[in-house]
């Protein structure tokens, strides 16, 4: 059996489907094609928070690709709202980086004028000042950088709403389907094998996180992403003891609608393994005891996993491969998917649709892997 469309895009996490979204807004036909379920594996398991940092030893592109999508997620939010109904709670709490300890202090006195800088609302705030925003951090806490602007978004159901978009806007989803082979004519790629099925296209997107080195491999080019197991736990609190997102060096606390607390996240790079374990549960629920003391009373609601695609240089890999100009590559977010989301979609839609992007790929391209 086979199929031909437009563009075939080979993962359906927040990143596949809205690239997808974005292709059948401007009239592009798509196949998504997912091994599993959409957003089943990294996309579901974060905790959807929108918060761009500047780091002055760091790449400044990668600063301004954040804030880009950053300004992407009001309009986009009431879209999907206003086409499928799905809500995906972008509530704006802003976010505190509290000061555990005399080093965290320093380092945020340090950092807090770059932020500043580059234009994102901070504020530098005293441990009486951070008590008074939240009286039930514990009485240690010697200040905070205060970031107010910081959003989160419900990450399950911004996927649930993309991938209804794009359903809804004719792309067509083949799920619990992997690719087994690439099909190639001299240089060109031209389609995928799914078991017995063969479907081409003009144009193949690789959104599949960190199972991404898998196709570079069936395309015989390296894409060096390998997974970084997170850890997360959830309890429930009614009414809410936190009214922002808190985080520290060791751990953030995200308070979701409805009395959910999320609890995370370990960096473990431990293969493939998804696995829930003692000593990473342990890890954060201390860490957020000391922040929170009170929630030792509170229930253990929910234990999970995810595996964050991870680059050694801390980059996403975004652009075409050289060699394989129809074969565009959108992986690598490493632990700022959900905040990049949205302009990936966009990105990888104008180069489909335009041949050129609003803002450069050059610094994410893959040919820094060529060898």
């Amino acid at each position: 059996m086979s199929k031909i469309t437009d563009v075939i895009i080979i993962g359906a996490g927040a990143i596949g489907c809205c690239i997808a979204y974005q292709l059948a807004k401007s009239k592009v036909k798509v196949v998504v094609i997912e091994k599993t379920q959409p957003g089943c594996e990294a996309s579901s398991a974060a905790a959807g928070m929108l918060s761009p940092r500047y780091d002055p030893a760091g790449h400044k592109s990668y600063f301004d690709l954040s804030i880009a999508s950053y300004q992407l997620y009001s309009t986009l939010s009431e879209e999907l709202k206003d086409l499928t109904g799905v809500d995906i709670e972008l509530l704006h709490y802003g976010t505190l980086e509290l000061f555990l300890d005399e080093d965290d202090e320093k380092e945020g006195r340090y950092l807090h004028p770059f932020q500043k800088e580059v234009g994102l609302a901070t504020e530098l705030l005293t441990s009486e000042e951070v008590l008074e925003r939240e009286p039930a951090l514990s009485k240690t806490i010697r200040g905070a950088l205060f970031f107010s602007k910081d959003c989160h978004v419900n990450n399950p159901r911004l996927v649930e709403a993309l991938a209804r978009g794009a359903l809804q806007l004719g792309a067509e989803f083949m799920v619990g389907k992997p690719v087994t082979a690439v099909l190639k004519e001299n240089s060109r790629i031209t389609g995928v094998q799914v078991y017995d099925e063969t479907i081409r296209g003009n144009t193949i997107v690789i959104a599949t996180g960190c199972w991404s080195n898998q196709i570079g491999s069936l395309l015989t080019y390296p894409l060096p992403v390998e997974p970084a197991k997170g850890q997360m736990v959830a309890t429930t609190v009614f009414p809410p003891l936190l009214h922002h997102v808190v985080s520290s060096r060791k751990v953030y606390l995200v308070p979701r609608l409805g009395g959910d607390l999320l609890i995370g996240a370990t960096v473990e790079f431990v293969g493939y393994d998804k696995q829930v374990t003692l000593e990473g549960v342990e890890t954060l629920i201390r860490a957020a005891l000391e922040m929170v003391p009170s929630l030792a009373g509170k229930p253990l609601t929910r234990t999970w996993a995810g595996l964050r695609p991870y680059c050694r240089d801390l980059l996403p890999i975004l652009g075409p491969i050289p060699g394989m100009e129809n074969v565009i590559v959108a992986t690598g977010h490493f632990r700022q998917g959900i905040l990049l989301t949205p302009i990936t979609g966009k990105l990888i839609q104008e180069l489909i649709v335009d041949g050129k992007t609003s803002l450069s790929l050059e610094p994410f391209s893959p040919k820094r892997f060529a060898i």
